[in-house]
């Protein structure tokens, strides 16, 4: 018996290219996919000891966390960290902790969105934020970024899309899939127009400890009150590589933070005992991890830009500043989704679709460097042969 009375919210879902794409890609025999993206390195051998050790013989680290806001000691860690990075006060109570970035940008979109109400969505970007917006009730403005200036934002693109509607603006930084980094410049002229028009500025740093030695990157939160109308969102998956773990946090004021909370507690009760002490452990030796994987992600953004290089002719694309994927404009007169389907059938090489990351992103693709050098590779030896 067949069911079709299911919520009318579903029913304005588009089909999810990310998933499409990951699950024909994984079906399919002798592919190497170079289309999602997962950190790559472990947690050291001495890290997962101390958490095996904690955690064995204490039923408190398989049962729910007693404080819904997250770990005290954890937000204290977390504030302290901000403290040092922001250069002013931070309290452990304008932290909370989360399942993941993408259950802290959930929470903020059913937080402040309205039936109707608008966000300001820059495309190519992070398409999780496509059907979250949608489930919250809210539309979708896309605003394209300028690919000729290295996908920088467009401040006359941006102040033709906000109107009596408009709720949010939300960005990544460094962007996926992008990889840019913008100026602080820039960022001061969005706060400007956001304080100006009432508006909320959402910024998703899960990427911001994957920036590049020739790169500089300052927070949004360190513009002078910021905070007044800017939510920041941050990750424990790239920072600390332990995705699987599922922890992230939102920093904002803290009467953002009070329903901020009320609705993540709805979601999800609390964020996960063990990855919160794991991310405890990771915090004590922060330096040194991030050095770690910063330097072997730029290892393996130089081989894939030298590989991209030799196929010129075919590709063109600007150096990423952070995070782990490179976008690819290709020369192939097709769309992106064909274009992946031809890789795919030719070469059995698997990249994500560009129109996954809006209708900026048309005529592109998404390829990540989140993998083995061996991977990377063998993947560009087949696509070479094209």
């Amino acid at each position: 018996m067949s069911f079709s009375n299911f919520a009318k919210r579903i029913n304005l879902l588009n089909e999810n290219v990310v998933d499409l794409v990951l699950q024909k890609a994984g079906s399919e025999p002798n592919v190497i996919s170079l289309a999602g993206g997962t950190p790559p390195f472990p947690i050291p051998d001495q890290t997962w000891n101390e958490l095996v050790a904690k955690a064995k013989d204490n039923p408190k680290y398989s049962q729910y966390s007693h404080d819904v806001l997250g770990d005290p000691d954890l937000r204290k860690l977390v504030a302290s960290d901000l403290i040092k990075e922001l250069g002013y006060s931070v309290k452990p109570e304008e932290i909370l902790i989360t399942v993941g970035s993408s259950s802290a940008l959930f929470s903020c979109f059913l937080t402040f969105i309205n039936p109707g109400d608008e966000v300001i969505f820059f495309s190519p970007g992070y398409p999780g934020n496509i059907a979250q917006i949608i489930l919250a009730g809210g539309r979708i403005k896309y605003v394209n970024l300028h690919e000729e200036k290295e996908w920088d934002m467009d401040f006359e693109l941006i102040n033709q899309a906000i109107n009596d509607r408009t709720k949010l603006i939300i960005f990544s930084e460094p962007s996926n899939p992008t990889g840019r980094v913008f100026s602080l410049e820039t960022k001061s002229q969005l706060l400007k127009i956001a304080k100006k028009k009432n508006l909320i500025i959402i910024a998703d740093e899960t990427y911001r400890s994957l920036v590049y030695k020739d790169t500089i990157f300052k927070s949004t939160m360190t513009l002078k009150n910021a905070k007044q109308t800017s939510i920041l969102i941050r990750s424990f998956s790239k920072d600390f590589s332990m995705s699987g773990f599922r922890l992230g946090y939102i920093y904002a004021r803290k009467d953002f933070i009070q329903k901020l909370e009320a609705v993540h507690i709805a979601m999800n009760i609390c964020p996960p005992t063990i990855s919160q002490e794991l991310a405890k452990l990771m915090f004590l030796q922060k330096g040194k991890a991030y050095k770690g994987y910063a330097n072997g992600y730029d290892k393996r953004r130089e081989i894939m830009c030298e590989r991209l290089d030799r196929l010129n002719k075919f590709f063109n694309y600007f150096r990423p500043m952070g995070g782990f994927s490179i976008f690819v404009k290709y020369h192939k007169k097709m769309n992106s989704m064909n274009f992946f389907e031809y890789l795919l059938r030719k070469v059995k090489v698997a990249v994500m679709p560009g129109i996954a990351f809006g209708p900026g992103g048309e005529g592109h693709f998404r390829i990540t460097f989140a993998a083995s050098i061996e991977k990377i590779n063998k993947a560009f030896d087949r696509i070479e042969k094209l």
